[in-house]
């Protein structure tokens, strides 16, 4: 991959430079290579890297322009796992996880059964 072969010694300029990469897609409208420049920035900074919150958030919101509800949902699960407690990116997640929540349908498998 062409961002690697010239920042390979510093994974953090990489990353970071898949995310303003990833930032180019999304406003060019390609949300699939937007999402493919995010793949693997855990990979670089490791599972709790600045970048690797940043870069699960971005996808989350790119999973929601492309009406993907539940893998939005997922993503930011992920995030609220791995974010600090007291961190910025914790908040951001919930605060989506709550908003895309109270946008779907209930859930038919938790409504009681009529008697």
């Amino acid at each position: 991959e062409v961002l690697s072969s010239f920042w390979r010694d510093d994974p953090n300029l990489t990353a970071r430079a898949r995310l303003l990469l990833a930032e180019q897609y999304k406003t060019a409208g390609k949300v699939d290579n937007a999402l493919d420049a995010l793949d693997g920035i855990a990979t670089l900074t490791g599972p709790r890297g600045e970048p690797t919150l940043e870069a699960l958030y971005r996808r989350g919101l790119l999973l929601e322009q492309a009406g993907l509800i539940k893998e939005a949902l997922t993503t930011y699960r992920q995030l609220e796992q791995l974010a600090g407690q007291n961190s910025d990116w914790l908040r951001s997640a919930r605060n989506r996880i709550r908003e895309l929540q109270s946008q779907m349908p209930p859930d038919s498998t938790s409504q009681q059964a009529s008697p």
